[in-house]
């Protein structure tokens, strides 16, 4: 079972936006102790079930700043069944560390686990981005005092 739900969220934050491309929720179903492993690395979970549901959302970061960003990465993500995500536990994100040049944009994904989604599925994901630097680390602007909220249905 996939589910893509096609809503395009954006979320402008000073001269950052934030686009999401497409989300998915995905039931994965791990077939040997291998792909068991392999997926509790990747979301950071000491424990997954045989069967699970993950959302893998595609987006772009687009710089507006007159110089080069450094990208904190996500910080959370939260659903509206009350589940809260970070890098450190269940969710795995590709923007953190990475720079985009002004004037340009780069695409990212981001995956999570959504735990217990079969008898209490999510409908809604709340994206907490992280502050921005240049390339010498110094921070140039705090993270975005809203989250972009993205639909699963």
């Amino acid at each position: 079972m996939t589910k893509i739900a096609t809503n395009a969220a954006v979320l402008s934050a000073g001269n950052v936006s934030y686009k999401v491309n497409k989300v998915r929720v995905l039931k994965n179903t791990a077939k040997t102790s291998e792909a068991k492993t392999a997926a509790e690395q990747v979301l950071n979970i000491s424990s997954i079930p045989d069967t699970y549901y993950t959302f893998v959302l595609n987006y772009t970061v687009t710089n507006k700043h007159k110089t080069t960003i450094a990208l904190n990465g996500v910080q959370s993500v939260k659903t509206d069944t009350g589940q809260t995500m970070t890098t450190a536990d269940q969710l795995s994100d590709s923007s953190a560390g990475n720079k985009i040049p002004a004037n340009e944009s780069a695409t990212f994904v981001m995956n999570g686990y959504l735990y217990d989604y079969q008898s209490k599925p999510a409908k809604k994901l709340f994206i907490n981005f992280g502050s921005l630097f240049d390339t010498h680390g110094k921070k140039i602007s705090d993270s975005p005092n809203r989250k972009l909220v993205v639909k699963l249905d």
